[in-house]
């Protein structure tokens, strides 16, 4: 980190020269490892965001989290986390899915969880191709590009073209589809995961996160009578839009009617296959639509 006081310095000249009706909203993503009160404090009045990497419990975290001595650094990074909550600072985990933390969902997302007490969590599959340390990703011969159902993605192919430590297609598919069925038994309203956040807002017609849509574009809805409830349906603020749908004192249904109308969720009904996790949206999104 460059420092508190180089980031005071930034504070301070953003809001001596921005412009008068703007609103300036900063971020800073940390490994935690050296946040201390000061920096709670500076976090904390200043509104800053924090994107925490954390991979999940100690030991799925240490396999690559390590520093130059070669040590893991879950123990600094946890005493990171205890500042954020003690000086009350807005933050997001960060979770790179790697092999190792692939193979055990339910461990890092029970971790983050119950122990990280973390407001949202973000997961990014780490996929790395073999070349990656000579050629940058737009300037990929042909025979290296990827794409979906090549069996060269998995990283246990006899000819794999990624990096032994990534996760496989099927394994990345595999863990959202068991973390999604922990949340959406018990979670829903209470933990926020941005990919199944994004998937209802995309079913129901509005991609509010550009990296979940296939362009970067506002959507239009289509149905007049959707058009008239979108300012309650789906905001841009922290809160589950789904959380926000079940706790609507207007709405004649709650959200036991739609688990009557869905069916009481089952052990595995994703199927391994985060395609499936995305039609259980679909279908509650159409639930919704049907109530509206």
């Amino acid at each position: 980190m460059l420092g508190v006081n180089f980031f005071r310095d930034v504070v301070r000249l953003q809001k001596k020269y921005r412009p008068k009706g703007v609103k300036v909203e900063n971020n800073l993503q940390t490994n935690g490892t050296l946040l201390n009160d000061e920096w709670g404090k500076f976090l904390s009045k200043n509104n800053f965001m924090v994107g925490l990497s954390l991979d999940g419990p100690e030991m799925i975290h240490n396999t690559y989290r390590t520093n130059r001595s070669g040590r893991g650094t879950f123990k600094q990074t946890m005493k990171g986390v205890e500042i954020l909550h003690k000086h009350k600072v807005n933050f997001a985990t960060l979770t790179c899915v790697n092999n190792i933390s692939g193979a055990n969902p339910l461990e890092v997302y029970r971790f983050l969880r119950d122990v990280v007490r973390s407001p949202q969590m973000q997961f990014i599959p780490i996929v790395e191709p073999k070349s990656f340390r000579d050629t940058a990703p737009q300037y990929w011969p042909e025979s290296e590009m990827m794409f979906q159902g090549m069996p060269e993605t998995e990283p246990s192919h006899a000819n794999s073209i990624v990096e032994s430590w990534c996760v496989s297609p099927s394994q990345w598919g595999a863990f959202l589809c068991t973390i999604f069925d922990e949340w959406f038994d018990r979670d829903i309203g209470q933990v926020n995961v941005p990919y199944f956040e994004a998937c209802l807002e995309s079913w129901m017609g509005r991609v509010s996160r550009c990296v979940y849509s296939h362009q970067c574009v506002e959507r239009a809805w289509q149905s007049n009578t959707m058009v008239m409830c979108l300012p309650a349906i789906i905001t841009s603020t922290p809160s589950l839009s789904l959380a926000i749908l079940t706790k609507r004192p207007w709405m004649n249904f709650s959200f036991q009617t739609f688990r009557r109308i869905l069916g009481e969720p089952k052990k595995g009904h994703c199927q391994n296959s985060a395609e499936s996790a995305i039609t259980s949206l679909h279908a509650l999104a159409n639930v919704l639509k049907t109530a509206f």
